[in-house]
């Protein structure tokens, strides 16, 4: 375990050198906002990264998204995505109802070359699916964070469009006069949950589905 920890920071902290100043290892540092088109960032909530550890699972950015912090008690790692447009209309008054990015979070199961799966190109579908063109009627659409798989299993096609997280905004702070939403939590689909255990040859994912798994702050 403490051999998977030390992967985890020396990984994540040579990530965030590369593309901002390496953050301080007991704290979690907070996005850097994009002049032109802000950014999303994604926090692993309590208790998931030791998880992903314990089943040999390394996570790391893809760019354009990259490593934004890293905690190491309690161990969770910040990622951060560039917006690339938004649209849909809009949701709480000025919120896009859909907001686009490019760069993706990679898991790889370590000791292995070929176990691999991204989730990348990430849409927040405040409309609940309408962007995958599945609105469900009235009130029981659900926000959810769309994105693409590649390098992933055959029962989901590589390049395919899914629905990754529900987003839960029942706790979430919205801040119409700025665009910005925080503290919204993202709720692991078992469509995601059932391509990433596939790849990686585990169990983990499906074991929490509906739970979550991210704290999310995006600043449009």
């Amino acid at each position: 375990m403490r051999r998977l920890v030390s992967v985890l920071a020396a990984v994540g902290l040579a990530t965030a050198t590369a593309v901002v100043a390496a953050p301080s290892a007991g704290a979690v540092t907070d996005p850097v906002p994009s002049k032109t088109t802000g950014r999303t960032a994604v926090t692993t909530l309590p208790g998931i990264a030791p998880a992903l550890l314990r089943a040999g699972v390394l996570p790391y950015a893809v760019s354009p998204g990259r490593v934004d912090g890293l905690r190491l008690s309690p161990l969770s790692l910040t990622f951060s995505f560039p917006i690339t447009g938004s649209g849909g209309g809009t949701y709480a008054g000025s919120i896009p109802n859909e907001i686009e990015h490019q760069g993706g979070i990679a898991f790889v199961k370590l000791g292995s070359f070929t176990k691999r799966i991204v989730v990348k190109d990430f849409t927040i579908d405040l409309n609940g699916g309408d962007a995958l063109g599945q609105t469900p009627a009235g009130p029981a659409a659900k926000a959810q964070l769309i994105g693409t798989v590649t390098d992933g299993p055959g029962g989901v096609p590589d390049g395919t469009r899914v629905a990754l997280f529900d987003i839960d905004l029942g706790d979430a702070a919205i801040d119409t006069t700025d665009v910005q939403v925080t503290g919204a939590q993202l709720k692991l689909t078992s469509v995601a949950a059932g391509a990433l255990d596939a790849e990686l040859g585990t169990t983990l994912f499906r074991s929490v589905v509906g739970a979550p798994i991210f704290s999310a702050r995006a600043n449009a």
